[in-house]
Parts: C-alpha cells; sequence; structure tokens
C-alpha cells in the first residue's frame, strides 16, 4: 500500500542505470548535500510515512504524516493536523514558512521518482523488511523444499 505500507509486497528488476540516474537528480537537487534540511514532522502515537534513501555512506530519512492525514480527508501543516473543517489544501499551505514548503517540495519530488522507478511487472513477494545491526533489508522468503 502506497501511503500506510504493508502487505501486499511486490518484487521486481529495475534497470541500474535508472537507479543511477534517480541518485544523480537527487544529489542535483541536494537531497544528499550536508546543508539538506533533514526535518521532519512527526506527530508520536500517529502514523506516518517514511522516505529512507542512501547514497554511498549518506543516508536520508524522511517522515511525515501529511500522507497519512491527507488519504483520510484531513489537512498536514507545519502546526500540526486539522480534522474535518478546514479550507482548500492550497490555500492552507500558502501561509506555510518556507522550510515547510521546501520539505513538502521534496517530498514530492521523490516520490514522484520513486513511483517512476516502480516495476511494471513487479510479482507479489511474501517476504519481509527486516532491521537488524542499524540496516533494513528485504528478507525474501525461503523457497520451498
Amino acid at each position: 500500500e502506497r501511503v500506510e505500507g504493508g502487505p501486499p509486497f511486490f518484487t521486481g528488476k529495475v534497470n541500474p542505470e535508472d537507479v543511477k540516474q534517480l541518485v544523480e537528480k537527487l544529489s542535483y537537487s541536494g537531497v544528499f548535500s550536508d546543508d539538506f534540511p533533514d526535518r521532519f514532522k512527526v506527530v508520536h502515537h500517529y502514523p506516518y510515512t517514511e522516505i529512507r534513501l542512501t547514497e554511498g555512506s549518506t543516508v536520508r530519512s524522511l517522515a511525515s504524516f501529511h500522507e497519512v492525514t491527507e488519504e483520510a480527508k484531513g489537512l498536514a501543516t507545519d502546526a500540526g493536523i486539522r480534522i474535518g473543517n478546514h479550507g482548500a489544501k492550497v490555500t492552507e499551505l500558502a501561509s506555510s514558512p518556507q522550510e515547510y514548503l521546501v520539505f513538502r517540495l521534496i517530498w514530492s519530488e521523490i516520490r514522484h521518482e520513486l513511483d517512476l522507478l516502480r516495476p511494471k511487472d513487479a510479482v507479489p513477494d511474501e517476504g519481509e523488511l527486516v532491521y537488524k545491526n542499524r540496516t533494513r533489508y528485504w528478507q525474501p522468503k525461503p523457497a520451498a523444499p
């Protein structure tokens, strides 16, 4: 599931040149630069989405509740969450601080580029995401004997 995560998970092949071009594009955008505003907004005990990117030894982890909130017809701003009666998203966000708007712009760019990278011939995979020794990786389900 694109926003909230979870199964079904899919596996597919991605052209390494496409990945290289994505990293170059994100590097050009400043995602891996030392002065990247590596801040995010997460409300404790509220669902959020995390995007984790690695380029060499540089790791960028962005997390935000805005996708989950807005999928449920709420509104996420730099000040928090609004559920129910709120104005149009574009109007409400127009008065946000520049840093938050840049965060949302970068998030959208990364999301868009990752969506383009998703293989069209992906197949369901029953493996699991493993977090071990401060590293996340995909562990495929062992093949049946």
